[in-house]
């Protein structure tokens, strides 16, 4: 039997025990409250393999458009190669190197700014220097002169509308509208514009979607026709040629057959069946009992008796 000492030895053991769990979980607590920081992911040493946009070229006709197709494949590229998580030289060496000899004299003659050169300021700075400050009123002219062209898909037409109006200034609240308008307006197919000015809660969605719906049946209609024709092509050169060789086929072996001249019938002047041949007649040659004349029996003659 256990004495008190043994037993004030167990539970001092056993609240030892107790102390360190208590231990370990407040411990756990604190690391899931106060998480360790954790080390910053290393500096990227190389770019992803992505194609940069190609040289600028400014000695085309219309820069403004130029500008803004290399400014968005610009920013696509600085996208897809994370060219932002580099140094500031970096992405300014790339941006230098995608300009092209022209642009880049344009470029060097920028002013530098207190701030330094960032890319975040030298957009706005070579869209000033090459396009000037946007004239709002042009560019709606632009938008509102806009129509389909004959054979342009209306997804094409559409989104140009969509690329037009980002430099008109309009509101977030109209651009949809504006946009519905056009396309109702500038639609080559008179037809799909009749159907759109008749309806009356005209989305743009929904107008989009009856020009798309209107583009795909005419197409289907016109492949159907064009596959008639060629089956009617067909047809009437087969009828052509089926009807020659059926006609020949039909003198040949369509038609009745002729009797034969000598086939076997009822005979006309003897009474009797046999081949209409003169020699196999038994009347040829004999005498008529009632007209007197020859070559026929009584009962097949034509005439009067002999009196």
């Amino acid at each position: 039997m256990a004495t008190l000492e043994q037993i004030a030895e167990q539970l001092q053991a056993m609240q030892a025990q107790l102390l360190a769990l208590q231990a370990e979980r407040d411990q756990d607590t604190r690391e899931r409250e106060n998480p360790p920081p954790q080390n910053p992911p290393p500096p990227r040493d190389h770019l992803p393999r992505v194609s940069p946009p190609s040289a600028l070229k400014l000695d085309v006709e219309d820069k403004v458009e130029t500008w803004k197709l290399w400014k968005q494949q610009w920013g696509n590229y600085v996208t897809l190669s994370e060219l932002d998580k580099f140094d500031n030289k970096v992405q300014l060496a790339m941006f230098e190197s995608c300009l092209g000899p022209t642009a880049l004299r344009v470029y060097n003659q920028l002013p530098i700014y207190e701030e330094g050169i960032t890319l975040k300021n030298i957009l706005p700075a070579m869209e000033y220097a090459l396009v000037g400050e946007q004239n709002e009123t042009y560019e709606r002219y632009r938008f509102n002169m806009r129509s389909q062209q004959q054979g342009e898909i209306i997804e094409n037409f559409i989104t140009d509308l969509r690329y037009l109006a980002k430099t008109c200034g309009f509101c977030d609240c109209l651009q949809d509208s504006l946009i519905r308008d056009r396309i109702v307006m500038g639609v080559l197919d008179k037809d799909t514009q009749k159907q759109l000015l008749a309806m009356k809660d005209l989305t743009l969605k929904l107008c989009i979607d009856t020009c798309q719906a209107a583009e795909a049946t005419a197409k289907r209609v016109q492949n159907i026709h064009s596959a008639t024709g060629e089956v009617h092509g067909v047809n009437k050169t087969w009828k052509g040629k089926k009807t020659s060789s059926f006609s020949s086929s039909c003198t040949s072996s369509h038609k009745p057959k002729q009797r034969a001249a000598h086939a076997s019938r009822e005979c006309n002047f003897c009474d009797k069946v046999h081949e209409m041949k003169k020699s196999e007649c038994p009347v040829c040659g004999k005498k008529c009992a009632k007209c007197g004349n020859f070559n026929h029996f009584a009962s097949k003659c034509p005439g009067k008796q002999r009196k």
